[in-house]
């Protein structure tokens, strides 16, 4: 917290502080900072929300090795901040930059949380459509040069057949000069798939890439930037926020 903030802006944001302390399951660290004054408070308004932290742990058990989340003017539901639970009044814009290493992506991507989100997966070839389900577990490898590799397990649902392939693929991240790209893709242990359908896998996978944002819980997410490191990525999000999950 800043030694120049005011007091009440010293006092809001001690307050927020520990209500969202109490919706993590653990943190190293945590530090808000809120710019506002008195009759903002009152009103529900702030000029700017900045918040630090350090090993947090998400109530679905996913952990964030480092956060940092600026936004400008909000207005929330001044009782449920104090409470820690932050419903907005208005949209907000926002940038959060996010440091995750190898263990939390993997803990994260094979939670609970994220099995109940993994889409069914369309893919329409000329002569027929093919359902395909990703299985968890999901393994990512943060590999030397910027790469992500990916080993993990799908079913493909093809007329009337169904099979589990196992594969594994490395990804190119998005840069400022291209979108994620996916470099290699191959099934493993002898198994293998037509060539259409890895077309249309490739296809789609370009197709997600090339997203200008993603939805998610009241938010549209864009990511501006991937940094992959040897055990280590790096992402800076920016996020339109219409509702704060919960």
């Amino acid at each position: 917290m800043s030694d120049d903030a005011s007091l009440e802006e010293q006092a809001f944001s001690q307050i927020v502080e520990r209500g969202l302390s109490s919706q993590l399951n653990a943190a190293e660290a945590l530090d808000v900072n809120i710019q506002t004054s008195i009759l903002k408070i009152i009103q529900g308004k702030v000029d700017s929300v900045s918040i630090e932290g350090q090993g947090l742990v998400l109530q679905e058990g996913i952990r964030v090795h480092k956060l940092e989340l600026h936004t400008d003017n909000v207005a929330v539901d001044l009782l449920n901040a104090l409470l820690g639970q932050v419903k907005l009044n208005q949209p907000v814009n926002t940038t959060v930059q996010l440091e995750l290493t190898e263990a939390d992506i993997n803990q994260a991507i094979n939670s609970d949380y994220v099995r109940g989100k993994l889409p069914i997966v369309e893919l329409k070839l000329p002569d027929r459509i093919v359902i395909l389900e990703i299985k968890l577990p999901i393994q990512i490898h943060l590999l030397e040069g910027g790469r992500l590799g990916i080993d993990g397990t799908m079913q493909i649902n093809d007329q009337n057949t169904s099979r589990q392939i196992s594969f594994c693929s490395i990804a190119c991240p998005r840069t400022d000069d291209h979108p994620i790209r996916l470099e290699e893709f191959r099934c493993i242990s002898g198994e293998g798939i037509g060539l259409d359908i890895t077309i249309a896998i490739m296809q789609k996978m370009q197709e997600w890439a090339s997203l200008p944002y993603f939805a998610l819980e009241g938010m549209a997410l864009r990511l501006a930037k991937m940094d992959v490191r040897e055990g280590k990525v790096t992402l800076k999000v920016e996020a339109q926020v219409r509702q704060v999950p919960t």
